[in-house]
């Protein structure tokens, strides 16, 4: 796995590290399936940003 820095340290911008073990209780880590219900005719991509 590779981390891209935000601030680079000497002169390093991408860094190789060990991936971390998955979160249950993360949203992204968890297998816990997410439905996200928008109606895309009256609801703009800002809304669903700002509310989520």
């Amino acid at each position: 796995m590779t981390y891209c820095l935000e601030h680079p340290t000497k002169k390093l911008l991408l860094m190789p590290v060990e991936p971390f073990e998955p979160n249950p209780s993360c949203y992204v880590c968890s297998e816990t399936p997410l439905l996200l219900d928008v109606n895309t005719k009256v609801t703009k991509l800002k809304e669903v940003i700002d509310k989520i």
